[in-house]
């Protein structure tokens, strides 16, 4: 089972690359939330932050990182940071950096992440430590660079 849904993160990460953002947004709408493994929770919210879907991420993880409807975290850092990544795309930008800088070991994403927030308010010199971060990191690959 889990190797059929690698096949299909595998085919929406080749429509993403290739400019077909929409068609792989309608395979990723047609995954049951339900039938996603923990260990592939993040991988799937990543996928849908690239092809414009955030409220994918946030609908499969509101309950693993927020589970008691307060401040606490819980998930993986991966997870954190996806969730933090919808919440920023939507406009929740104060609470996604929240969650950023609360991440015990945060993924080279998140560093991206939060760079890209400043980056929006124009503040540049606040993201360029951050855009170092990301691309010093040891598991950021070169097609992210």
């Amino acid at each position: 089972m889990h190797s059929k849904l690698q096949e299909t993160f595998e085919q929406i990460d080749k429509l993403i690359k290739a400019g077909q953002g929409q068609q792989a947004a309608i395979v990723l709408r047609k995954i049951r939330p339900s039938k996603i493994p923990p260990q592939l929770r993040a991988k799937y919210c990543h996928l849908a932050r690239r092809a414009q879907q955030p409220s994918l991420a946030l609908r499969l993880l509101a309950g693993i990182v927020r589970p008691y409807g307060d401040r606490r975290l819980a998930g993986t850092e991966a997870e954190q940071c996806e969730y933090a990544s919808g919440l920023i795309k939507i406009g929740a930008t104060e609470e996604g950096l929240d969650i950023l800088k609360n991440i015990s070991n945060p993924p080279p994403e998140a560093f991206f992440y939060e760079a890209s927030v400043y980056i929006a308010r124009w503040d540049y010199h606040a993201s360029i430590p951050l855009f170092e971060k990301y691309i010093s990191h040891p598991e950021t690959t070169d097609y992210q660079k």
